[in-house]
């Protein structure tokens, strides 16, 4: 008998390893921000997105491809390039993003086989959502309390999608990497006492403790005076109190009548005012909250002043270069350690994702290397 035979019979054996290697298996139970055990039967095709912050994880992590409807913001965002995706792929705009102007009736011809809420703005679309038997996954989003929120949210998405551990990893390690070049800007400043406006109605509504912009102030240097639990309106007499250095103004709608009538034209503090872009990326806690650190303390150093630290230089908005600073590890470290054990996976049903050129080149070479020592080694005994 020639060797040719065993050499076909180890070539399949190496790809069957190979290949069960690359599978995935289906179903994957998670626990979503609400604490609601949800079961992912296999991979999501069919997705209808509701908060841009949800948008923005999901193009970040090469899944735009997924999406069959977004919310009216994520409809119009431009960062990722998914306001033209949407457009030249006819993702749909389901309305919204608050839970009263999602527009139900969309959501339901689109026939999803995944939602995916925000714990803040939907939770009161729960009950439609179990009346209609659509699987929903809520994420922290516009609730979230902490950059370890937002991370969390990173580690969820990729988890129900199967992406690489490895993806997610280098994600919040970029974010880090803006987070430590923000540190850079401020630090030179010793002490930056700042309270954030975020709008106007019935009050001044600040970002007070317990809120992700509490937590990115806190890790780019800068002390949040809100003495405050979570979003809530306050007087100028209570802003006042607190004894802000700066007032950062997260908000495009305000005007100098705004200023007048709630008396934050008077105040003793410098006024930050950020434009549409820098409200933005500050207003959603998403994969660019590293981008807002940046452009946050960006503005803070120059309306502080100069100092005789030499100044880093930082990336452009977007960019897909990656900064080479000090990375702070630890919070890299915990999601790695979530994606890895926070879900429960099923083997009662195999799916197989298609791997990328780069795989695919590896497993060849694998194969034929392994496949051609094996079958000499076999043809050789015989």
């Amino acid at each position: 008998m020639t060797k040719y035979p065993y050499f076909l019979i180890a070539m399949l054996v190496v790809i069957m390893v190979l290949l069960s290697s690359i599978a995935h298996s289906y179903p994957v139970v998670v626990k979503d921000a609400l604490n609601r055990t949800v079961e992912i039967k296999t991979v999501p095709e069919h997705v209808v997105s509701l908060s841009p912050s949800i948008t923005e994880i999901m193009a970040s992590l090469g899944l735009l491809d997924k999406l069959v409807g977004v919310d009216s913001v994520s409809y119009n965002d431009p960062y990722y390039g998914i306001a033209k995706y949407c457009r030249t792929h006819n993702v749909a705009d389901v309305g919204g993003y608050w839970w009263s102007a999602i527009k139900t009736e969309k959501i339901l011809a689109l026939k999803p086989d995944l939602v995916l809420a925000d714990a803040g703005a939907h939770v009161k679309l729960l009950k439609f959502f179990e009346d209609y038997n659509l699987t929903v996954v809520y994420l922290h989003a516009g609730a979230s309390k902490s950059l370890e929120d937002i991370y969390s949210d990173i580690a969820m998405i990729a988890r129900i999608f199967n992406v690489s551990k490895t993806r997610v990893s280098q994600l919040i390690q970029s974010i880090e990497n803006n987070i430590s070049l923000a540190r850079q800007f401020i630090a030179p400043y010793k002490s930056v006492r700042a309270v954030v406006v975020v709008g106007f109605y019935e009050g001044i509504w600040v970002a007070g403790k317990a809120t992700f912009i509490d937590d990115l102030l806190s890790k780019i240097g800068i002390t949040n005076v809100a003495t405050t639990i979570g979003w809530k309106a306050v007087n100028i007499e209570t802003i006042m109190s607190w004894k802000p250095q700066i007032v950062i103004i997260d908000t495009t709608y305000v005007t100098n009548k705004t200023l007048t009538e709630y008396g934050l034209n008077k105040i003793n503090a410098k006024l930050v005012f950020l434009n549409k872009t820098e409200v933005d990326l500050l207003s959603r806690p998403g994969p660019l909250i590293g981008e807002a650190s940046v452009l946050l303390a960006k503005r803070i150093a120059n309306i502080l002043g100069p100092v005789s630290t030499p100044t880093p230089v930082t990336k452009t908005i977007v960019s897909t270069s990656t900064i080479s600073h000090t990375v702070v590890k630890t919070s890299v470290t915990t999601v790695t350690k979530e994606y890895a054990s926070a879900t429960t996976i099923t083997s009662t049903k195999t799916v197989q994702q298609s791997p990328s050129y780069g795989e695919i080149i590896g497993v060849s070479i694998a194969i034929i290397i392994i496949g051609v020592t094996i079958g000499y080694a076999i043809g050789k005994r015989h």
